[in-house]
């Protein structure tokens, strides 16, 4: 396979595209000809192979385009199993997540043991066990929002409805106490999180055209949501004004009794902030 970086589906077109393709199709910022070209030098090249002129110079250029074509997939892939484990159903960003929010580092930080779990139709209140008297063992349930039909595939979750506990209330149960008066992290921090590492994370060339092109991605205070069954009908909000993005996240917080003090966020995964890098911001 062969990705061609930058380049549209009306490109291959010889007349109008239907207007369903044309609303999702990007815009072109390189010349059409220059582009034009960029096709069809893999199309010439395949050919030649195809035909039997298997030479180095033609074997030398189809590895060039694989290898061009995997440093763009690669950081879109790596952001997929970071967001999904779809053999085990685990998360290692929810768990990161939650991580974030115990706000532990140093000897501390050990102290702590984070399973996380996603389902894709319904999930379960997060679970907090002490393994020891210096240790406890988090359970996590999450739930991707990916249709029931396309769990076996590729689908870019649109969100994540995380169930994760409190700082403090991870802090009660391994008897630390809590000295300093700095805020606990919200569910707005956890998605500006998210978005950095899918850009830091991204191909180098992916990140200079999106900064050149970029007007702003903007993270909005969370909104409160008074009661778990109406946390659960929500979706994160994401809209564009301008051609900036807004993003804010539903959250829902309970008191901390017993430690089983709870937070739960519309969290926006890293492959889907990665998605607008590399795709969104073009439409």
């Amino acid at each position: 396979m062969v990705v061609l970086d930058g380049v549209n589906h009306g490109i291959f077109s010889n007349g109008q595209l239907p207007i369903h393709l044309l609303i999702q199709d990007i815009t072109l910022d390189t010349e059409y000809e220059k582009l034009l070209q960029d096709i069809l030098q893999p199309i010439s090249t395949f050919l030649l192979y195809c035909r039997g002129e298997n030479g180095r110079v033609v074997l030398d250029s189809l590895n060039d385009y694989f290898v061009e074509t995997n440093k763009i997939l690669e950081p879109l892939l790596k952001a997929h199993q970071i967001t999904i484990d779809p053999k085990e159903y685990k998360s290692h960003w929810v768990k990161q997540s939650q991580m974030w929010l115990s706000d532990l580092v140093g000897p501390d930080s050990t102290r702590i043991n984070i399973e996380s779990y996603f389902t894709y139709q319904s999930a379960f209140n997060p679970a907090l066990f002490n393994e020891s008297v210096s240790k406890v063992t988090i359970y996590l349930f999450s739930q991707l929002d990916t249709p029931v039909e396309k769990i076996d595939s590729n689908e870019i979750p649109l969100q994540i409805h995380a169930r994760m506990f409190r700082r403090d209330a991870i802090l009660k149960k391994l008897g630390i106490k809590q000295n300093d008066s700095s805020p606990e992290r919200t569910c707005k921090d956890l998605n500006y999180a998210s978005y950095v590492i899918a850009y830091n994370r991204s191909a180098e060339k992916i990140r200079k055209r999106f900064d050149k092109r970029n007007p702003g991605i903007l993270f909005h205070e969370d909104i409160i949501i008074p009661s778990e069954s109406s946390w659960n009908e929500k979706n994160i909000l994401v809209t564009r004004h301008n051609r900036v993005l807004h993003v804010t996240s539903y959250a829902y917080i309970t008191e901390n009794n017993d430690a089983d003090g709870h937070i739960f966020c519309t969290l926006l995964p890293p492959i889907r902030a990665m998605e607008w890098i590399y795709y969104g911001i073009y439409k």
